[in-house]
């Protein structure tokens, strides 16, 4: 298991690198709606500061309601 710092650092070399390679970088956060709200905008943050041009935000496993997702977002 990533710590979080791990967890940014992967976003930050990952979405980076992506984004050399082509002009449309789509980053998904898996399991979006069990995870740490401030945590999980850092994220978004970071993706989009690096590059990232579509976000996604997963319910990968059925935790959230469609109006959940929608607060969040």
């Amino acid at each position: 298991m990533k710590s979080e710092n791990e967890v940014l650092e992967t976003i930050k070399q990952t979405v980076t690198y992506a984004r050399k390679l082509c002009p449309n970088v789509e980053w998904s956060c898996e399991d979006a709606g069990r995870s740490n709200l401030d945590y999980l905008y850092k994220c978004i943050e970071l993706a989009i500061q690096c590059g990232a041009s579509t976000i996604n935000i997963p319910d990968t496993v059925g935790y959230s309601t469609p109006q959940y997702i929608g607060e969040i977002t």
